[in-house]
């Protein structure tokens, strides 16, 4: 998501972009959930776009805090490097993981699109490889839009590689509003449920999020809570990108072309 021109004023956004990894892996909120979709859609923002996503989640006595930025370089190719910070009853524990997602097939209204995502998670303590195939299907109107995912994550010496299934959907309530709700699991007998509301504060370029949730792991299970923010930007100005993503195209509706 490059592109730059004066250094001056390219220079800011970049700056910004790295205060929020900053800012979002110090903050002392105490979880065992990552984004607040875990679940992942087949787009990436436009070329020479960037986006930072950073949420926070709580449990009982334990949270993390995540920021994830995200950047396309053309090729229909997102590279993203985010960081979690853990705390809990045991020591603050601090991770990296990196991304790459590529389209294979365009969202777009009324039909289905596919993307292949690789990755590792983990980094710093735990590394674990894992590859995913997500699919969205789109609203002919972008209304609405439905995420399919199935991937296998690399286990520890001890296990194989572990299948990560998840569905998400995603409904437009009014105009910027949008409801969701998802269901993911990242091994055998661990799952999670959640809903919650998504809205875009600056159209096409700040967007928040919140959701309540149930995760499970085996006989045991916690609710839990997230919040979260987005930030869309383009290096070399400052004018509002266009994405695909949550933004319907409707002609009586806002378009803009906008998850863990």
């Amino acid at each position: 998501m490059n592109h730059l021109v004066s250094g001056a004023v390219a220079a800011r956004p970049l700056v910004a972009w790295g205060l929020c990894v900053v800012l979002a892996a110090g903050l002392p909120l105490p979880s065992e959930a990552a984004r607040p979709l875990l679940t992942d859609d087949a787009r990436v923002v436009d070329p020479g776009s960037c986006q930072v996503e950073s949420w926070l989640v709580h449990q009982k006595g334990t949270g993390e805090a995540w920021s994830l930025p995200a950047c396309s370089l053309g090729l229909r190719t997102e590279w993203a490097v985010g960081l979690r910070r853990r705390f809990g009853h045991e020591a603050v524990e601090v991770q990296g993981v990196v991304q790459v997602k590529r389209v294979l097939v365009d969202s777009e209204p009324g039909a289905w699109g596919a993307a292949f995502t690789v990755g590792s998670q983990g980094i710093g303590s735990d590394p674990r490889a894992y590859i995913n195939l997500p699919v969205t299907r789109v609203g002919s109107r972008e209304e609405w839009l439905v995420h399919l995912n199935l991937g296998l994550l690399q286990g520890d010496n001890a296990r194989g590689a572990a299948r990560v299934w998840g569905w998400a959907g995603e409904r437009l309530v009014v105009r910027d509003l949008w409801l969701m709700a998802e269901r993911h699991s990242p091994q055998p007998g661990q799952w999670q449920t959640q809903a919650g509301l998504r809205w875009w504060w600056v159209p096409g370029r700040l967007q928040v999020d919140a959701t309540s949730g149930l995760q499970r792991d085996g006989p045991q299970s916690q609710r839990f809570f997230t919040l979260g923010l987005r930030w869309i930007f383009t290096p070399s100005s400052q004018a509002i990108p266009t994405m695909k993503k949550d933004q319907p195209m409707a002609p009586q509706l806002r378009s803009t072309q906008g998850s863990t």
